[in-house]
């Protein structure tokens, strides 16, 4: 009987030789027969296992291998993708490579590299020489380790062993990944703060081991030590054990990474008298964990955030921290802090629960936004809150005060001095007082509005402000000290014709106390994002609505706008219809429909809280404190509830939206304590009777609706997808899928957005199917867009009968891995059915990302000749002028709302500043030209050129075109 071979591992060296002389590539750990391993026999037996590499591909098998992106001439020079000729290149430089490169150390210094590779420990550890020079080597290749590291945590794919298969792909996509790095990722730098640590290293090269012969002598590395908690704090033991500060421990170990794991070490070890320790961090390095032992340092102001478990905190020296504890105590012996980078001029400071985000307040007259980094925990910059010149131009003021509105979608900022500003999530601009006009009777440097306490009002409609008029000096002043204006609050409300004494300075001074309140609106998508799919403005005030038509921008475009748009337009002939009593004029224009809640439901339901306009515009649904009430525009009436006690028996949470003659609604019944979802319809008599009621087990947080399914999110981290239809019976739901995003949302009340959507990043498979019917219910749902704190996902979803597989444990159907489009998001609109003629710009997804501007998702259909590897979206920017509220897609046109102010003439004589007259008024502004401009720059001029033919026929086009070259002009 024959014996069975006997197989052993191939050696490094032989699959060099495989590779190099015969063009075969094994995989590291292959085995093959002991008695082939001579030349002449193990030939036949590689030949039949192994898949041989083609010649053309030769040169990227062995780039590969090498782990550098080379390629060899004629001569046998090495090449790469930059030049070698290049002045800033030398063939004498130094070259780093890991210990991976042991096996081709040779073949490397014969093909002209100075290798420099880190040392290999044969003994317990190496020599102090040998130490440095591998430290100099480590030193070196920190970055390249680091940026391979994020480079395979973004991309799997390249954290798996490589397979023969993919091997002639894998140049290619490591070329598109390292693109995208460099597009989206911000840069991988080195040490920023410490130049010079190259040329300590070289002096103390050959610097000897001084501890060494100590630690020999004493034999210590044979004996076991017990250390000792140090109890005793003398002078002496203080003397001999001094406190190094951060400085002087990087120059003893020349490294972050040391700091970063002693302060690991303090924290853990810490004693329980050890008061608390600040944090010190340097972009996301730990530097110092130190305790506040300064005298007179003292908190000046705080605030608390239940969703990010702590206290932003600012010192009386200006340092600003984050305070937290691992248990709700907050027991001082178990606090750390964690110090914001760069700022020793804070002021205030507020925290924003949705977005998860800390302002401070500075002295500069500017204010800086922190995110808590979750690899880390570190106070990360997110953002700055900057006026430029255009809105005010005068000498810079500190910031006196800070406050976020409840929804968290504003901040208010106010200045010493006067002047107020309101600000967007992510910084943009929405309104400062400083650029008003306020007449000659009031001072350049003296502005109006020096507020000492501000306030929002219920949900966000109102804003409060106490303000004191600038001090004027006085010569005879008596008052009584005892005030009958003074509140129990601690706030002094003083009427305008009132002086107060005060005795707290040797000079005496008169105040002018006033207390102003500005009315407010605001979009319907800060607290109702169901409306991202509307094509209108929809403005909600406390007791109010504000609804803008824009027909007249879509008139020239498809048959399918008009008939999506048949609100005031009846035909092409533009018919308007005689109920609407608004004359042709008006129709489009910048002129405003303004709807007034009765006072019959907001007498006891005030404010609004939410609202819903349909797909047609003609209905209207509102939700104050309790109940509902809908308004039809044609017939100018409202309809409400006929029973009272119907209509207080319920809140309505997580929105409003409408399904064809249905509203939509998430609640909470009252009387039985239990969260429902309600369908009321429009045609008949407002009651609980005629509606569809489905009870839920946790408390709705959003809605989502798209063609007939309908995605409802709750507070137990549970999305559930129902389909929906409708009969004359009433409406009829089954549900789909029930998804956990646990995983993915920190909180419930992060969830800033939810919507359905067809977009897919694979739209090659998309327009295959015969999707390029643009009717309604064309577009299946492919997946959902969560918007969580800021950070834009696409969850995809498969509807319909799930495999058993995709169950967990918990009997839940699971979703596929999300994808995060982009991070800073404030809104996001999508649109609500799909053209076959311009699929680009109603196949896309607009997300506007505050002071980074507005970005759009655009699909790149694919095309004959195509490489199968193209991307099949795109993010670009569309940097456009105004803080885009809606998006008409077929337009090519994003609408906005800015705040216009007229001054009255001065009538009276009072201290006071006369409030201008505040208008709201729409703007408008055509993103074509940024759209075909960045497609462009990326070398995509096949998208450019569909988009542009399509969008040929607007009457604007000719203008967007001259903006396009009068942009490409500036820049060159």
């Amino acid at each position: 009987m024959r014996p069975s071979p006997e197989f052993v591992q191939i050696s490094p060296s032989l699959r060099y030789r495989l590779l190099m002389d015969y063009k075969f590539y094994t995989e590291y750990g292959a085995r093959m027969c002991k008695s082939h391993l001579e030349v002449d026999n193990w030939w036949p037996l590689v030949k039949q296992i192994q898949t041989p590499v083609a010649q053309d591909d030769f040169e990227k098998v062995t780039n590969l291998m090498f782990d550098f992106n080379r390629k060899f001439d004629q001569e046998g020079k090495p090449k790469t993708l930059f030049d070698f000729d290049a002045p800033d290149f030398d063939w004498i430089d130094d070259t780093t490579f890991k210990r991976g490169f042991r096996d081709v150390k040779v073949k490397l210094e014969e093909l002209g590299f100075s290798v420099k590779m880190p040392a290999f420990c044969t003994g317990k550890q190496l020599e102090t020489l040998e130490a440095n020079l591998t430290r100099t080597v480590t030193k070196v290749r920190w970055i390249v380790e680091h940026t391979f590291g994020k480079f395979k945590k973004r991309f799997k794919f390249f954290a798996i062993p490589a397979h023969n298969g993919t091997l002639q792909h894998d140049f290619e996509c490591v070329q598109v990944g390292f693109a995208l790095m460099n597009m989206f990722f911000e840069p991988v730098y080195g040490d920023l703060v410490h130049h010079d640590v190259a040329n300590v290293m070289r002096q103390r090269l050959h610097m000897p081991n001084v501890l060494k012969p100590l630690v020999e002598a004493l034999n210590l590395t044979q004996k076991q030590v017990a250390f000792q908690p140090l109890e005793d704090r003398s002078h002496a033991i203080e003397t001999l054990f001094p406190a190094l500060t951060s400085e002087q421990l990087f120059d003893i170990s020349l490294g972050k990474y040391q700091q970063k794991n002693a302060v690991s070490y303090v924290a853990e070890h810490q004693a329980s008298h050890g008061g608390t320790f600040f944090v010190t961090i340097l972009c996301v390095y730990v530097l110092a964990a130190i305790p506040l032992t300064e005298p007179g340092i003292h908190v000046c102001a705080i605030d608390y955030s239940p969703l990010l478990g702590g206290f932003a905190v600012v010192l009386s020296d200006g340092r600003a921290a984050f305070l937290t504890a691992s248990t709700l105590h907050f027991d001082p012996n178990q606090m750390q802090g964690i110090w914001a980078t760069r700022l020793d001029d804070a002021i205030c400071t507020a925290v924003n629960h949705k977005y998860r985000l800390i302002a401070y307040g500075r002295r500069n007259s500017r204010g800086i936004i922190y995110c808590i980094d979750e690899e880390t925990g570190a106070l990360q910059e997110s953002h700055t809150l900057v006026l430029s010149e255009k809105d005010y131009s005068g000498p810079p003021r500190p910031v006196s005060l800070l406050c976020w509105c409840p929804d968290g979608s504003v901040l208010a900022m106010t200045w010493k001095g006067g002047g107020f500003a309101l600000w967007s999530v992510f910084g943009s601009l929405l309104m400062s007082s400083l650029a008003w006009d306020y007449g000659s009777h009031v001072s350049f440097t003296q502005h109006p509005f020096d507020v000492i306490s501000l306030e929002w009002g219920t949900e966000g409609y109102t804003l409060w402000m106490a303000c004191r008029e600038n001090a004027m000096q006085s010569t005879s002043t008596s008052v009584s000290t005892t005030n009958p204006y003074t509140g129990g609050g601690g706030l002094l409300m003083i009427p305008p014709s009132h002086q107060f004494h005060n005795h707290q300075i040797n000079q005496h001074y008169q105040y002018l106390y006033e207390v102003y309140q500005f009315q407010m609106v605001k979009s319907a998508l800060t607290v109702n994002p169901a409306m991202c799919y509307q094509e209108r403005l929809l403005l909600q005030g406390e007791d109010r609505i504000y609804i803008n038509a824009n027909e007249s921008l879509t008139k020239s475009g498809s048959e399918k706008v008009i008939q999506h748009l048949p609100v005031y337009v009846e035909s092409r002939d533009e018919v308007f219809t005689p109920k609407t009593q608004l004359p042709p004029s008006q129709v489009g224009n910048k002129q405003w429909i303004v709807v007034s809640i009765p006072y019959t439901y907001t007498s006891t339901n005030w404010p609004i809280r939410y609202t819903a306009l349909d797909a047609s515009g003609h209905n209207l649904a509102v939700a104050g404190r309790l109940g509902i009430a809908h308004y039809s525009l044609q017939s100018r009436k409202w309809k409400l509830f006929g029973s009272e006690n119907q209509e207080r028996d319920f809140l309505v949470t997580g929105g409003l939206l409408w399904y064809r003659e249905h509203i939509v609604l998430g609640c909470y019944n009252i009387p039985h304590k239990q969260d429902e979802l309600r369908f009321y319809p429009r045609d008949l008599k407002l009651s609980n009777g005629n509606a569809r009621i489905v009870k839920l087990e946790s408390q709705v947080i959003v809605l989502s609706l798209h063609q007939d399914t309908l995605a409802v999110y709750g507070a137990d981290n549970l999305m559930r997808i129902f389909g929906i239809s409708s009969s004359d019976s009433g409406v009829h739901l089954e549900q789909y899928q029930s998804l956990n995003l646990a995983p993915l949302v920190f909180h419930p009340a992060c969830v800033v957005s939810m919507a359905l959507t067809s977009i897919r990043t694979d739209m090659s498979r998309h327009h295959s199917s015969g999707s390029s019917n643009s009717g309604p219910g064309s577009s299946r749902v492919e997946g959902i867009i969560l918007n969580i704190s800021g950070r834009l996902m696409l969850l995809p979803v498969e509807l319909g009968s799930p495999d058993p597989d995709d169950y967990d444990d918990f009997g839940r159907v699971t979703a596929g891995l999300p994808t995060v489009l982009a991070s800073c998001v404030e809104n996001v609109w999508l649109p609500g059915w799909k053209s076959g003629v311009k699929p680009h710009l109603t196949e896309s997804l607009w997300l506007h990302c505050g002071a980074m501007g507005m970005r759009v998702w655009l699909p790149l259909l694919p095309h004959q000749g195509d490489k199968a590897f193209m991307a099949k979206r795109i993010m670009i920017q569309a940097p456009v002028s105004i803080y885009p509220l809606a998006v008409l897609y077929e337009a090519a046109v994003v609408l906005g709302v800015e705040t216009d102010t007229i001054l009255f003439p001065q009538q009276t004589t009072s201290h006071a500043p006369k409030l201008p007259f505040c208008v709201l008024e729409r703007t408008s502004e055509v993103y074509l030209q940024h759209v075909l401009r960045q497609l462009l720059r990326r070398n995509l001029g096949l998208p450019a050129w569909e988009i542009a033919r399509t969008c040929s026929s607007l009457p604007y086009f000719p203008h967007a075109l001259e903006l396009l070259l009068h942009k490409v002009v500036e820049e060159e």
